[in-house]
C-alpha cells in the first residue's frame, strides 16, 4: 500500500483545495518551514497523504502553474490516481467546488472501470477510478507485445 506521494507544486494551497474538495475527510496532518526546502505540507486523512512543498513561505505562492504534458517530457510526474468507490458523487463534490474535469472521454470506456481526469489549481493531473470488478483480470487489460524485432 502506498503511503504517501511527495509533489513539489508552485502552491501548496492550490492542490489542498483541490483534494480536500475531492476528499473531505482530508486534513493538514503536519505543516512547517525549512529554509533548505522551503513550505512543506502532509495533507490526508489517518491513512495515506500527499506531502507538498513549495519553495515560498506561505501567502508568496509561485503565480505559475505546471505546464501540460506534451509526450516529450523525459521524466516528469504524469498524474496520481485514486481508487474512489463513487466516481459520480466525487464528480459531482468538484463540480460545486467548481473543478471541470480535464478529460471525462475515458469515464465509461471500459466495462469494468470507470475514471475520469482532472488538473488541480497548479496543473498536475489527477486520476479517480473506481472498479466496477473485483476481477484484477477484469480491472485491467494489459496485453503482451512483441518487442523483440
Amino acid at each position: 500500500m502506498l503511503e504517501h506521494v511527495n509533489i513539489r507544486v508552485p502552491s501548496v494551497a492550490r492542490t489542498q483545495a483541490f483534494l480536500g474538495a475531492a476528499f473531505p475527510d482530508f486534513r493538514v496532518r503536519g505543516s512547517g518551514f525549512s529554509p533548505h526546502y522551503g513550505y512543506w505540507s502532509h495533507f490526508g486523512n489517518d491513512e495515506h497523504y500527499v506531502a507538498l512543498f513549495q519553495g515560498e513561505e506561505p501567502g508568496r505562492e509561485a503565480d505559475e502553474t505546471v505546464e501540460p504534458f506534451t509526450g516529450n517530457e523525459s521524466y516528469r510526474l504524469m498524474h496520481v490516481a485514486y481508487v474512489v468507490d463513487d466516481v459520480e458523487c466525487l464528480m459531482n463534490r468538484l463540480e460545486g467546488e467548481g473543478y471541470k474535469p480535464d478529460s471525462s472521454g475515458n469515464l465509461d470506456s471500459h466495462p469494468f472501470r470507470r475514471r475520469v481526469y482532472y488538473l488541480d489549481g497548479n496543473g498536475i493531473e489527477w486520476e479517480f477510478i473506481q472498479y466496477v470488478s473485483g476481477k484484477p483480470e477484469e480491472r485491467n487489460d494489459y496485453k503482451l507485445e512483441d518487442i523483440s524485432s
